[in-house]
């Protein structure tokens, strides 16, 4: 029996509130991991890693979890595909962690791929409507 309101694409909300803050936890988790990986590689020469292996990272596809697909580094940007929400415009989706680089400080934007997935991201990875 799917957990989806019949004739919509959307779950109920009681749902959504459930799934919210696993996909999150475990999509920001993974994030911040990748993202000490990639700030470990940036401080001793000033250049972000190209990749996965310049940052001291496994391939994309080595790197999972429950939610989390893959984990991918190409100039320094983190892409965190998602996977076994059982919706599948976040199955589809992915969340990216840009860097900007300031006197070799690095800060984080967070942007989903799509606003289709604003209503299960945290809000600071919500895509303006």
């Amino acid at each position: 029996q799917s957990r989806y309101r019949k004739g919509t694409n959307l779950m109920p909300p009681e749902a959504q509130y459930h799934l919210l803050p696993r996909v999150s936890d475990a999509s920001i988790s993974m994030a911040s991991q990748v993202k000490a990986s990639v700030s470990e590689a940036y401080i001793p020469n000033g250049a972000l890693p190209a990749s996965n292996m310049a940052a001291g990272l496994p391939p994309k596809a080595d790197i999972t979890s429950t939610y989390v697909e893959s984990a991918e580094v190409s100039s320094g940007v983190i892409t965190i595909e998602l996977q076994g929400t059982q919706v599948a415009s976040l199955d589809a989706g992915s969340l990216i962690f840009e860097p900007s680089t300031s006197n070799r400080n690095l800060t984080w934007s967070c942007k989903a791929s799509s606003s289709a997935l604003n209503q299960y991201v945290p809000a600071d990875c919500r895509v303006p409507l």
